[in-house]
């Protein structure tokens, strides 16, 4: 694909970790420097849901969702989004299920 038709779409990870390890951290920062790529890093539920409520507050559903971690944080993300009125069609789930 070419540049050009990439266009300047930004991707900002909001990453909570309750334990502030952040693994992938000095690697995420570079790619963030050079990229339109940010990065937020949290560690509580409740600054992960301010910043989820002020996306959803700018883009609404003019962007894409994704949501990755735990099964129950997916399932309880996916239902803020949707209790902010982002459609199904623009949230995009990966759980991860663990022993």
């Amino acid at each position: 694909m070419k540049t050009e038709e990439i266009g300047q779409n930004n991707l900002h990870l909001l990453y909570l970790d309750s334990n502030k390890a952040f693994i992938f951290k000095d690697e995420l920062d570079g790619i963030a420097e050079n990229t339109s790529i940010s990065v937020t890093y949290l560690d509580s539920r409740d600054e992960l849901h301010q910043e989820i409520d002020k996306f959803t507050n700018v883009y609404k559903n003019g962007s894409k969702y994704y949501i990755a971690g735990p099964k129950p944080m997916v399932d309880t993300i996916s239902i803020s989004l949707t209790n902010n009125n982002i459609s199904k069609q623009n949230i995009k789930k990966d759980a991860f299920f663990g022993n």
